[in-house]
């Protein structure tokens, strides 16, 4: 085998193992990612939804009636 074809095999899986490496690393950060390009947070074991809820159709929807009925999220408990 020439020296051009063992620089080839070289470079090819130095690309393999920087494209697997970057998969890794992407698997790890999805759970918190925010897809905004930022950098993942470790796991707080808290959670977060981003909306575009416009604020007036919130106020509009949580009458004083709905307001007075809510239940409070459930909780995770400690084990």
């Amino acid at each position: 085998m020439g020296s051009s074809t063992a620089r080839r095999i070289r470079v090819a899986a130095g690309v393999v193992a920087v494209v697997a490496g970057g998969f890794g690393l992407q698997a790890v950060g999805s759970g918190a990612d925010a897809g905004d390009g930022a950098p993942s947070a470790p796991d707080s074991g808290t959670t977060g939804v981003r909306t575009n809820q416009d604020p007036a159709d919130v106020e509009e929807y949580w009458t004083p009636e709905r307001m007075e009925n809510a239940e409070p999220a459930p909780m995770p408990e400690d084990d």
